[in-house]
């Protein structure tokens, strides 16, 4: 070694020593002064930051406080603000970037982002990293090979099976989306991938012995679920069509229909309109749906409704369970010998027509004290102008809700309806309609009338959620709702009046004798006319939310205290609602019946039952605020009733903000010219 060498190593040595010193005692700002002014004067800063890397005693630890780290963060800020006078490519060599990649392959992963910066690792022609990321998957070392692999942008290199696959049977999920974030071409190959691992043809067993060290995973819970859950998840996340994956988007449905069959045929009886409807909604004409309702309901006990949908469906009996085919096959012995059952069998099979005939008491649930003529369905502009000028009447207050057909098979949810409810009228607004009639004007002086009006006050339910389903729906309104006014949730207001133990005071104007409860007026048909004004008038006088009857409150106590004590009436509704439902029963004696809440919000026309329904989860709202404005005032409450739920709202949800990171990812590698590809 020549003399200069050697007086330059041992220079290197004692600034070293000395910044060891320096980081003992804790003088961070000295260290930060010393390294600035050698940056500076060395021939090749690049080289001293590998020799200090290289050298210093803390680079091998795992603390997130280190000198190493320390020296290296101050090396990113100088190269920053000296970028344009460093000669990088007379500096930074391909033997210096293997230096710093190998330093940070062997210790502090803290040492990554900032090594692939300031020593531009990730440009192009940086292929001469494969070898050793190649090293990491024959050492089995998959979470390394992946993370650099992506980092330094050499995806494009590797087949599917060479990382994918390890990272999926280790369960590494972690860093199967970082080694795939950024790449939407690599996101829905990995999703292809995993729709090729849903197959029920494919043999996850061999593909497990094929990764598998020493014969184990890290985790044991590689299998059919993990992947089936991991891809829709990703699925969802990376924004790819069903149509492409049709193994996960069987798998969606499977999900879906088992609740279905579990919520519509076992744990309620909710008639067989409702359930039609429910059943067309999530099976449609697909044919693999239809073979799966059958076997859900064999599962469950319902071979009798397995029949009778596989009659409807018209399975070849090749397709059926072999129970549905024995009693297909005993049904058409029995129609041969008897015509008569023969066709008492098929009518009662059919379930189309007439009303539902659900089991639900409704002398249990709360119900709408509005005549129908008052529930106006607003589907044309003259409709939509009468409305408005209701609704925006100065100090008028404002029921609001939503409502949507449930997401089942990956349907894409969008607002169908919004209730508007006054105390004399609920307007239903037909969004299904009104969008294909109204500009993104028109929606934003809505927006703007209502929301953003000092003189109405609004109240719903848990009305964020339903806001942002509004403006997903009808995306021209987000700049508007940003100044949302007087619109109040009224859960967190609930929470503080009716929801503690011992606050619980049932309205004195609910009873839960059913002589005196003003039950659901039958009609044939709801009209979505603004006529029949003196009914509506002479319903409004009749109202009176805070009216005081303490016999009727003393009834309902000791009732309420009758039924906990025997627990054995038949007729009553067991005390398990939460949400809405669970509020409206602490204040007036009954829950809400939501029977209706996952019906089919996009099918024209609405059924009475679903008009009736919408209707009164706005119109309990003005009722239920009354309420605990009532009961505040009766027990002195120092708080808020009329805090105005802001615009924190606004902000993306998690699953938004992972989205987005993706996509901000992609574009960020495209505008720094990674090789990506």
């Amino acid at each position: 070694m020549s003399t200069d060498k050697q007086r330059e190593e041992t220079e290197l040595h004692k600034l070293l020593a000395d910044l060891e010193q320096q980081w003992t005692d804790n003088k961070t700002v000295d260290i930060a002064k010393i390294l600035t002014k050698q940056l500076s004067s060395s021939d090749n800063p690049f080289a001293l930051v590998v020799f200090i890397l290289d050298n210093a005693k803390q680079t091998q630890t795992l603390k997130n406080k280190t000198l190493s780290l320390f020296a290296l963060t101050t090396f990113e800020q100088w190269v920053n603000e000296h970028k344009n006078g460093i000669d990088f490519t007379q500096l930074l060599s391909k033997d210096v970037q293997l230096q710093i990649f190998t330093i940070c392959t062997r210790h502090h992963t803290k040492l990554y982002d900032s090594a692939i910066k300031c020593f531009q690792l990730s440009q192009v022609n940086n292929e001469f990293y494969l070898q050793i990321i190649r090293q990491f998957l024959e050492d089995h070392k998959f979470q390394e090979a992946a993370c650099w692999t992506n980092k330094l942008g050499l995806q494009h290199y590797f087949d599917i099976t060479e990382i994918v696959l390890p990272l999926l049977v280790n369960c590494e999920t972690l860093a199967l989306e970082n080694y795939v974030r950024g790449i939407p071409e690599l996101q829905e190959k990995l999703v292809l991938y995993l729709d090729h691992l849903c197959d029920k043809k494919t043999d996850l067993v061999s593909l497990k012995q094929y990764i598998l060290i020493d014969g184990v995973t890290k985790k044991d819970k590689f299998g059919i679920g993990y992947l089936k859950k991991l891809a829709i998840k990703l699925l969802k996340l990376y924004d790819i069509p069903q149509e492409k994956c049709p193994n996960i988007a069987n798998a969606i449905a499977d999900g879906d229909i088992r609740y279905v069959v579990i919520s519509r045929f076992v744990e309620k009886d909710i008639g067989d309109v409702l359930r039609e409807e429910t059943v067309r909604m999530i099976v449609g004409t697909n044919a693999y749906r239809k073979k799966q309702l059958i076997l859900q309901l064999v599962v469950n006990n319902k071979a009798d409704e397995a029949l009778k949908w596989a009659n409807k469906f018209n399975l070849p009996d090749a397709e059926l369970p072999w129970s549905v085919r024995k009693a297909r096959y005993k049904q058409k012995g029995i129609n041969q010998k008897s015509p008569m059952k023969a066709s008492q069998s098929s009518t009662s099979s059919s379930g189309v027509g007439g009303a539902d005939t659900g089991s639900s008491d409704s002398a249990n649930y709360y119900h709408l004290k509005l005549h129908p003529e008052c529930l106006v369905i607003v589907d044309t502009f003259e409709k939509y102008t009468d409305c408005m000028n209701y609704i925006t009447r100065p100090e008028s207050t404002v029921g609001i809700d939503c409502e949507w057909r449930p997401s089942f098979c990956g349907h894409d949810e969008r607002v169908a309806l919004v209730q508007l409810a006054l105390k004399e009228r609920v307007f239903l607004l037909d969004i299904l309609v009104l969008q294909k009639l109204f500009s993104d004007a028109i929606w934003q002086s809505f927006a703007e009338s209502l929301f953003c009006s000092s003189h109405v006050l609004k109240i719903g339910y848990g009305i964020t959620g339903d806001l942002k389903m509004i403006m997903k729906t009808l995306p021209c309104m987000r700049d508007v709702m940003a100044g949302v006014k007087r619109t109040i949730d009224i859960e967190p207001l609930a929470k503080q009046i009716v929801l503690k133990e011992g606050k619980t005071q049932p309205h004195a104007g609910s009873s839960i004798d059913s002589k005196q409860d003003c039950t659901l007026m039958d009609s044939e048909q709801v009209h979505s006319s603004m006529d029949s004004e003196q009914a509506c008038q002479s319903n409004e006088s009749e109202q009176n939310f805070s009216a005081i009857d303490s016999k009727k409150e003393n009834e309902t106590k000791q009732l309420a205290h009758v039924g906990k004590k025997k627990g054995k009436s038949s007729k009553a509704i067991a005390p398990t609602e939460k949400g809405l439902s669970k509020i409206v029963r602490l204040c007036f004696g009954k829950p809400l019946d939501k029977l209706e809440q996952l019906s089919d919000w996009e099918r024209r026309p609405l059924r009475d039952q679903q008009i009736q329904y919408a209707a009164l989860d706005a119109y309990v709202l003005l009722e239920v605020y009354e309420e605990l404005l009532r009961l505040a005032k009766i027990e002195n409450l120092d708080i808020d009733v009329e805090q105005n739920i802001g615009t924190t709202w606004l902000n993306q949800s998690r699953s938004e903000r992972r989205k987005t990171l993706h996509r901000e990812s992609h574009s960020q590698a495209t505008d720094k010219g990674s090789p990506r590809k």
